[in-house]
């Protein structure tokens, strides 16, 4: 019925000279045709799913390689910050990865800022095949965002106060660990790259804070010392 769930158990008769990672699709159709009651064409709508299998049989080899980790950019204004991570897997069978990308402002830092999860959506990577997964640092203060009511989305910046205490500034570094399953154990792969985060307008904005305020004391103390300098004479004149 329409809405309805249920569980399709499926056996599979995996052919012979199928590889070590197998494809298939699924196809779902109508129990019976529709009547057409005009004349005209008419069209039959299928629904089909695909789905992927690893084949357990020997000469299996699950092998992932972490190409690159790099940043958008090397210095970034205000955050978010993007990282695109390259993963080639070099084996002969599907490999399905997992990890994070942790925020950190040192290689060796043992706490870092943020723990940002790769592939969150459990994708798989074919054999032979390269595969860019993006990790979006945003956890800042302003951060920069899309209007996505206007065509086409224009960008803002976002002054949200109750997040003030997360303002970036200075060097991080970017640290990737992507685990996958060799069919033994877990294999960790490891990456990092250094980025600068130098809010320029916010540290501009203050040191002119800073600099009127210095010379508001120094024209303060400058007039309290003229002061102080007539009061003096004026002493000495009338003890002579």
């Amino acid at each position: 019925a329409p809405g309805q769930w249920f569980t399709q158990k499926l056996s599979i008769d995996v052919p012979k000279e199928a590889g070590f990672s197998y494809s298939f699709a699924l196809i779902v159709t109508r129990k019976g045709e529709e009547v057409q009651l005009n004349r005209g064409q008419s069209l039959k709508g299928q629904v089909a799913v695909f789905a992927l299998m690893n084949v357990d049989r020997p000469g299996a080899i699950r092998e992932l390689q972490l190409e690159s980790l790099k940043s958008e950019a090397g210095i970034y204004e205000y955050l978010p910050s993007t990282f695109t991570i390259r993963l080639k897997n070099t084996g002969n069978t599907i490999v399905q990865p997992a990890g994070n990308l942790f925020i950190q402002r040192g290689s060796n830092d043992q706490s870092p800022i943020n723990a940002l999860g790769v592939n969150a959506g459990a994708g798989h990577i074919l054999p032979g095949t390269t595969r860019e997964l993006s990790v979006k640092w945003d956890n800042g203060f302003p951060v920069i965002k899309k209007d996505e009511s206007q065509s086409p989305a224009k960008e803002y910046v976002d002054w949200n106060w109750a997040n003030a205490s997360n303002i970036r500034f200075g060097h991080y570094t970017a640290k990737v660990v992507v685990i996958y399953n060799d069919g033994q154990r877990d294999i960790p792969l490891v990456a990092e790259v250094g980025f600068w985060v130098i809010p320029w307008k916010i540290i501009l904005g203050i040191l002119l804070i800073l600099g009127l305020v210095g010379l508001g004391v120094w024209s303060i103390i400058r007039q309290v010392s003229q002061l102080s300098r007539r009061g003096k004479k004026s002493v000495r004149l009338r003890r002579k």
